[in-house]
């Protein structure tokens, strides 16, 4: 996938497990581009366009936009909407639907017996795998032990349940160390997340010890590349 934008020059580059800084010198400009970057992710129009093999795709089907750190939600709608499906699906393949409607068999009969026994008449809804699972509350575990892992969970559940496999971070390099940002990187490329650190100004040896391709975007708006 490639995100473009009128007023750049470059591409950025979403395939494949790949990361990049955006530094922008200008708070005024950063924050522009972040608002207008939110707005078409939920769904307005915006100048921002994201392309696949020639052909645009929609930005907030494709792009998550993390604005920090501390305020990921795993429990995220999509990811709770996505495993609800999956779990439906299980309930009702091969290997369970005899169990599961022997238990559903088991539960109206019960249901029967209450209610032929009470003393005035009343009605119950007839149970069905969608009531099964949600009286067992499945939820997805977490397992993780610090904030860089629990990015890591985040994107993986996205990727996995969602198929979103690209995400842009705000303020990255104000709460890791550049040790610890390489180690994300890391574990992205290994499973093909593709991150975007939106930074404001970040300094030259963060920018070198990271090795991360980057993209500054001056207090003059002219970009200056950096490989890494």
């Amino acid at each position: 996938m490639k995100l473009v934008h009128p007023s750049w020059n470059h591409q950025i580059i979403l395939d494949d497990g790949s990361s990049m800084i955006l530094s922008f010198e200008n708070p005024h400009t950063f924050r522009n581009y972040i608002k207008e970057l939110k707005s078409q992710l939920e769904g307005e129009d915006g100048r921002f366009v994201l392309s696949e093999k020639g052909e645009e795709i929609p930005l907030k089907d494709n792009v998550i936009l993390i604005p920090s750190v501390f305020s990921l939600d795993l429990d995220d709608k999509r990811i709770n909407s996505k495993l609800q499906s999956m779990l439906k699906a299980e309930v009702v393949s091969e290997d369970h639907y005899l169990k599961s409607q022997e238990i559903l068999s088991m539960i109206e009969k019960y249901a029967e017996d209450v209610a032929d026994s009470f003393p005035y008449r009343i009605r119950y809804a007839e149970p069905d795998p969608v009531s099964l699972i949600k009286f067992l509350g499945f939820e997805a575990e977490y397992d993780y032990t610090d904030e860089l892992d629990r990015i890591l969970e985040y994107m993986n559940l996205m990727h996995s349940f969602c198929n979103v496999s690209a995400f842009f971070i705000i303020g990255m390099t104000l709460f890791f160390s550049v040790d610890e940002i390489r180690m994300l990187v890391d574990n992205c490329k290994s499973l093909k997340h593709s991150v975007v650190f939106l930074e404001g100004v970040v300094s030259e040896e963060i920018l070198k010890e990271s090795g991360i391709k980057s993209v500054i975007i001056d207090a003059d708006e002219c970009e200056i590349f950096s490989e890494g």
